[in-house]
């Protein structure tokens, strides 16, 4: 992603189990880029907000003029301008925020175009769905682990079943 897209670094945020709060979680940068791995963005920040809604690339700039982005907190703005994030993308599946992709500046100094934005957020399309494969992939794997312990409990239960019998026809066929 940094290579295509010329960025000096990226990073996807993925929900943490509990809070729900998006963190850095896989960050590719350039050699001596300061790192992505302190982003965060509570899940009750107007910027997930904002891409859990409307599912546009946001523009860093974006969050100073706009209305709806009172409510960043002025530390949030600053980590944001010291980590270098120019564009946060959703990846969204099921009308549902799954991940974010943040892209630094780009290696050369210049803004990205309008159809690089467009580019990212096909490719953010593309990553909603191979993780939820990924999901759906995992889910199954947990099913048939379910299914494969409860036939072993049940093979088990009619060794126990058979055993039972046959020491109940050996007994009353001793005493008989």
């Amino acid at each position: 992603l940094v290579q295509f897209m010329h960025a000096r670094r990226a990073a996807l945020l993925f929900p943490e189990i509990g809070s729900g709060d998006f963190k850095a979680r896989f960050v590719q940068q350039n050699s001596g880029e300061k790192p992505l791995t302190k982003l965060k963005l509570l899940s009750d920040n107007p910027i997930v907000s904002w891409l859990t809604t409307k599912g546009e690339v946001l523009r860093r700039k974006h969050i100073d003029i706009m209305p709806q982005f009172k409510g960043v907190w002025q530390v949030e703005r600053v980590i944001l301008d010291v980590l270098g994030v120019e564009l946060l993308c959703p990846i969204r599946s099921r009308g549902s925020l799954i991940g974010i992709i943040a892209l630094g500046e780009k290696q050369y100094g210049s803004s990205y175009s309008d159809e690089e934005a467009d580019l990212l957020i096909t490719m953010s399309h593309e990553a909603a769905v191979a993780l939820e494969n990924a999901r759906m992939l995992d889910s199954l794997k947990s099913q048939q682990l379910q299914v494969e312990q409860l036939l072993a409990q049940v093979v088990l239960a009619q060794e126990e079943e058979r055993n039972r019998i046959s020491i109940d026809l050996h007994d009353s066929v001793a005493q008989w």
